[in-house]
């Protein structure tokens, strides 16, 4: 049983729900999600969107966007994207952005590390995307003999 940061009622896991996605969970319900992450929410009179947006001759902008337009006196390339340095999408002073690329921003905004070293030759390796947490080895050699390891020690503690 987890507690709702909101309400402070407790609640359990959901029928459906897998775990990792009841692990992640830290409101009861949408209500309190809704209430408790009133800081990242834009107000009902202003667009409903994850991003604040304004208008500008009648043509909806990206306001991070278009103030990182206006402080670099030039519109933004394709390959560029605006990052917001504390992770509030509504906070967006000219301080608070940064122009990076879509490489670079998803580095910044990922979970677990793009390299790894091998547990058995301790060369560096790039998982894929999708493997990147339980990936432990380089190659298909290193987990022969790390599989090979494992047996060893069942064998010997069975």
């Amino acid at each position: 049983m987890k507690r709702c940061e909101w309400c402070g009622a407790e609640y359990g896991r959901r029928k459906k729900e897998a775990f990792w996605q009841y692990e992640g969970r830290r409101f009861c319900s949408r209500a309190c999600a809704d209430k408790g992450r009133r800081t990242t929410r834009v107000g009902d009179d202003e667009f409903r969107a994850r991003y604040r947006q304004v208008k500008v001759d009648g043509v909806k902008y990206l306001e991070h966007r278009l103030v990182m337009e206006r402080h670099l006196g030039r519109p933004l390339r394709r390959d560029e994207q605006v990052h917001h340095i504390n992770h509030n999408r509504l906070d967006n002073r000219i301080e608070n952005l940064e122009v990076v690329t879509a490489k670079d921003h998803g580095l910044r905004h990922t979970k677990h590390a793009i390299s790894k070293a091998c547990v058995i030759c301790g060369e560096a390796f790039t998982p894929h995307k999708t493997k990147r947490v339980r990936q432990q080895t380089c190659g298909p050699e290193c987990k022969s003999r790390l599989l090979s390891i494992r047996n060893a020690e069942r064998r010997g503690a069975a």
